[in-house]
């Protein structure tokens, strides 16, 4: 039987250099473990919520929205027409029509939309954007054989250092200050914060074998990730 597998372009909002990946997924992929996928190739640690968006069409004649005060109708109406995916465990204040990404696959998704949008801690409020390059037909498909990076450029987030605007800043000011070993962050996960640019894909596959499915058990069982992960994740 043939399987239809994505050639995704993930690319992270906002930030100079460009921090980007292109890779392979299978259309059979719900989104959630798409969400692990994406943490481990952006470098997020899983200490904080995600969700999916892309636009919908909706119907501005709808009665309900005619009910909404004037002041309040706009944003209503923006809204309504995003199509937002959180787990339910983690979003006590869901709206009635998010859906939940353990039961939403990628070619349902992008059977129907262009781009897709992935959102990682929503203080920092990373954004990756998500397009589709082109799909093909593989017969042999094994789900084990997936996600596999082909294509990267730039390291990716850094936890908790105030999102795009932080990162940007803290990356002028190692343009600023390069070769200063005072410099405060000289260092991300062990590697050196000069080396921001570059990327090691065959670093990422072998990543992506391991971290998902601990990143799951987070999410969706409440697991703590145990030393030896931590360990692992943060490249000690």
């Amino acid at each position: 039987m043939k399987t239809k597998v994505y050639m995704l372009q993930a690319t992270l909002n906002d930030i100079e250099p460009v921090v980007d990946r292109t890779f392979l997924i299978p259309g059979a992929f719900k989104l959630n473990k798409l969400a692990y996928s994406m943490m481990v190739m952006f470098e997020m640690q899983a200490s904080h919520l995600y969700s999916f968006d892309h636009k919908k069409e909706i119907d501005l004649d709808d009665p309900t929205l005619k009910e909404v005060p004037e002041k309040y109708r706009q944003f209503e109406i923006n809204r309504r027409s995003q199509q937002l995916y959180q787990l339910p465990e983690l979003d006590e204040d869901r709206q009635s029509d998010t859906l939940d990404p353990k039961k939403v696959t990628v070619d349902k998704v992008f059977d129907e939309n262009d781009e897709l949008n992935f959102t990682y801690d929503f203080g920092d409020d990373w954004t990756v954007g998500i397009k589709v390059l082109t799909t093909f037909d593989d017969p042999m498909v094994n789900s084990k054989d997936y996600p596999v990076v082909i294509h990267g450029n730039s390291y990716g987030i850094v936890e908790d250092i105030g999102g795009v605007a932080g990162l940007n800043q803290v990356l002028d000011d190692l343009k600023l200050l390069k070769g200063n070993d005072s410099f405060e962050y000289k260092y991300i996960n062990h590697i050196p914060f000069s080396s921001f640019g570059s990327f090691d894909r065959d670093d990422i596959n072998y990543r992506l074998k391991k971290i998902p499915r601990w990143y799951a058990n987070v999410y969706e069982k409440g697991a703590k990730l145990t030393e030896k992960q931590i360990d692992f994740i943060m490249r000690y």
